[in-house]
């Protein structure tokens, strides 16, 4: 049986990009069964637009009043109110390719993933391409609960799930008390967002997939909430060369958060949260041993460490493992000859 599929979307004052959007959504091979929209007070023409888009639409439309406290509530709010088996985040100035509804619910079922996310084309505000992708997964590929970069956040854009990932827990993690005390993200250090969220829950406990497949083009408009990132190749791992003790040990808190909140809504997965946790206070305190050090301190003790833990803790095993990688193993050795960075 075909799963009925809700399209969630969240707006403010997004009248100069929305048309393009909903006409994307009327234009799908796989049309979705509702569109629930959260308007967070657009004064813009907004209400409007989605008004007259409702009253032509080849599907149902629904637009509510927002809550008016932030992007992540009035995508909840929206969430809450959509009733379809499968849910679809849409943002208000993106544009859908035509299959990529029908390409997502096909992967779900084919695999029996919980929650797929896709590639898409990165354009600028008139829809040029940019020429990079982001999302940009280069194969096409399924991960277990578990498995898999544990900080990797699929764009909520890009990505469709099964409503049950949420609705089977003992603890809905939508109700107030758990939306409340959700963590803070890694990526801005305040409350995560509706679609981290629900990734982390997928990492979890649920089967994902990635789709190599471009299904939508990303607009970057100089005002997007969260964009494409600006930083890339080279200024990136420069980037990363500044990144200390302070921002490991903030990054193993993080992980101890994940698992406590995971653990609260009953999705499981502490134990490997506290394992992450171990393996970047580790790092940190690496870092401050050797912070100060004469050269030949840092060399005898830097390197001794980065030995037992490279083949003993597997700390820098695959990012797809959950390890820090072999560019980590790279910097962290690097840092023993020229210092720690302030």
């Amino acid at each position: 049986m075909t799963p009925t599929v809700s399209v969630v979307m969240a707006t403010f004052r997004g009248a100069r990009w929305l048309p393009a959007q909903l006409e994307s959504l009327a234009a799908q091979t796989r049309l979705p069964d509702e569109l629930v929209v959260s308007d967070d007070g657009s004064d813009d023409g907004t209400p409007e637009l989605l008004a007259a888009f409702a009253r032509r639409a080849p599907f149902a439309v629904r637009v509510l009043d927002g809550p008016r406290t932030g992007l992540a509530d009035n995508f909840r709010h929206a969430l809450r109110a959509s009733s379809g088996r499968v849910i679809a985040w849409s943002d208000q100035d993106d544009v859908w390719l035509p299959a990529k509804l029908e390409r997502c619910v096909d992967a779900l079922a084919e695999t029996g993933a919980d929650l797929v996310h896709h590639a898409a084309r990165v354009v600028d505000a008139d829809a040029a391409p940019l020429g990079f992708n982001h999302p940009d997964p280069r194969q096409t590929v399924c991960l277990d609960p578990l498995h898999g970069d544990p900080w990797h956040v699929p764009s909520g854009f890009a990505t469709v799930f099964r409503r049950e990932l949420l609705e089977d827990l003992p603890h809905n993690p939508l109700d107030e008390l758990m939306w409340q005390i959700r963590p803070n993200s890694h990526q801005t250090l305040r409350a995560m967002n509706h679609d981290h969220l629900v990734s982390l829950i997928a990492f979890a406990r649920g089967r994902r997939c990635e789709l190599a497949e471009e299904l939508a083009l990303y607009r970057q408009h100089g005002a997007n909430v969260a964009g494409a990132p600006t930083v890339r190749g080279a200024a990136a791992w420069w980037g990363a060369l500044s990144v200390g003790a302070d921002q490991f040990a903030v990054r193993a808190t993080t992980a101890r958060e994940y698992g406590t909140w995971l653990e609260s809504v009953g999705a499981g997965g502490g134990w490997y949260f506290e394992r992450l946790a171990r393996r970047w206070e580790r790092r940190a305190d690496a870092y401050r041993e050797v912070d100060g050090a004469a050269l030949s301190a840092r060399v005898t003790r830097g390197l001794g460490v980065l030995a037992r833990r490279a083949t003993g803790s597997h700390d820098y095993a695959s990012t797809r493992s959950g390890g820090m990688g072999a560019a980590a193993l790279a910097k962290d050795a690097l840092v023993t000859v020229i210092g720690a960075p302030r």
